[in-house]
C-alpha cells in the first residue's frame, strides 16, 4: 500500500478468483478472458490472419478453414491440445482434467455440494440439450431434485464457466425474468468430451445445436407465436441454420424480428452459403459459420 507495486494474479480457477475479490473488495480488478476464439485457435496452429479480412480473399482456402473449424469445435477451447491428434486423449483431457476437476474438486471447495454426481449429471444434461429452452421445474422432475438445488447447481456451473444461460431479448426486465431461457454448454468441445462423441459422429444434424452454442450470447428472441431468433447482437438478429439449403420458413424469425424492432439487416449463419439477399426493404446476409467465427460484430 505504500509503494507503486502492482500484483497480477492469473489462474483458470474462476471460483477461487471470485472468492478473492470478496475479501479484497476495492483493491482488486478482474479481467475476464473468454473461451479461445477460432482466430486464436488458428494462430496457435500457425495460421495468423490480418485484422481485416474478406470472404473473397479467404475463398481459395475455404476447405482449409472448414476443416479447421470442425477441429476448433472439437477441441478449440484449450490451447494446450490445439495440435493434439489423438481423439481419445483429447476427450479424456477435457472431461477428466477440466470438467470433472471443476465439478468434483473446485466447486465443492467453494460451495456446499451434497451431490457431486447430480452436478455432473446436470452438466451432461446441458451438454445433450445445449441451445434449447429449459424449465427448471422440468429439470427437477428429471433429476428428482428440489427447485433450490437445481437452481443453485446451475448457478455453480455458470460461475465456473461451464455453461451459459441466455435471456429473451426485451426492453422489459420483467419479461426477461419471466420468460423461459436458453441454456448452452460454454463450448462444443466440452459437450463432445462429456458425452464421448467421436469426431466422425459430427454430422450436420448433430452439429447444428453446437454451432448455435458456439455463437450463443446474452440474448435470443422468441415471441408468443414462437417466432424465434437464435442470437441478438447489438440489436441485430442472427439465426443459425447450419445447412446448405435455406428455405423461406427458415427466415421467418429473422424477418419478424426486423419488423418488430425496426432493424434493417439480419444475419443467417449457414454451412456454406455466402450471399446477400434483399427481401422488401430488409437486407439479410448469409454467412458460413467458419467465416462468421472470424468476423467481429462487437
Amino acid at each position: 500500500d505504500t509503494r507503486n507495486v502492482k500484483f497480477i494474479v492469473s489462474g483458470s480457477e474462476s471460483l477461487e478468483i471470485t472468492k478473492a475479490k470478496e475479501s479484497l473488495a476495492g483493491r482488486i480488478v478482474a479481467f475476464k478472458l473468454g473461451t479461445m476464439s477460432f482466430r486464436e485457435f488458428l494462430e496457435i496452429k500457425g495460421k495468423k490472419l490480418p485484422d481485416k479480412i474478406s470472404y473473397d480473399k479467404l475463398l481459395a482456402a475455404k476447405e482449409f478453414f472448414e476443416f479447421e473449424f470442425l477441429d476448433y469445435l472439437y477441441k478449440g477451447a484449450f490451447p494446450e491440445i490445439a495440435n493434439e491428434k489423438d481423439e481419445e486423449m483429447i476427450r479424456k483431457y477435457i472431461n477428466e482434467l477440466v470438467v470433472k476437476k471443476i465439478i468434483y474438486r473446485d466447486i465443492p471447495r467453494i460451495f456446499e455440494i451434497k451431490r457431486k454426481d447430480l452436478l455432473y449429471s446436470l452438466f451432461r444434461y446441458v451438454c445433450n440439450n445445449s441451445a434449447t429452452l429449459f424449465e427448471i421445474r422440468n429439470m427437477c422432475d428429471t433429476f428428482k431434485a428440489d427447485y433450490e438445488t437445481i437452481t443453485n447447481y446451475l448457478f455453480y456451473l455458470q460461475e465456473s464457466y461451464l455453461i451459459r444461460i441466455s435471456e429473451v431479448f426485451s426492453k422489459s426486465m420483467a419479461k426477461r425474468v419471466r420468460r423461459n431461457k436458453k441454456i448452452y454448454v460454454i463450448h462444443p468441445s466440452l459437450a463432445f468430451a462429456a458425452l464421448d462423441i467421436k469426431r466422425d459422429m459430427l454430422l450436420d444434424k448433430i452439429l447444428g445445436q453446437y454451432v448455435e452454442s458456439l455463437f450463443g450470447k446474452e440474448f435470443f428472441w422468441r415471441d408468443k407465436h414462437k417466432n424465434e431468433v437464435d442470437v441478438v447482437i447489438q440489436g441485430r438478429p442472427v439465426e443459425v441454420k447450419y445447412k446448405n439449403n435455406i428455405s423461406k420458413q427458415d427466415l421467418k424469425g429473422v424477418l419478424k424480428f426486423m419488423e418488430v424492432f425496426k432493424a434493417n439487416s439480419g444475419i443467417v449463419i449457414t454451412k456454406d452459403i455466402f450471399k446477400e439477399e434483399k427481401i422488401g426493404d430488409k437486407n439479410i446476409e448469409f454467412v458460413p459459420a467458419w467465416y462468421f467465427s472470424l468476423m467481429s460484430l462487437e
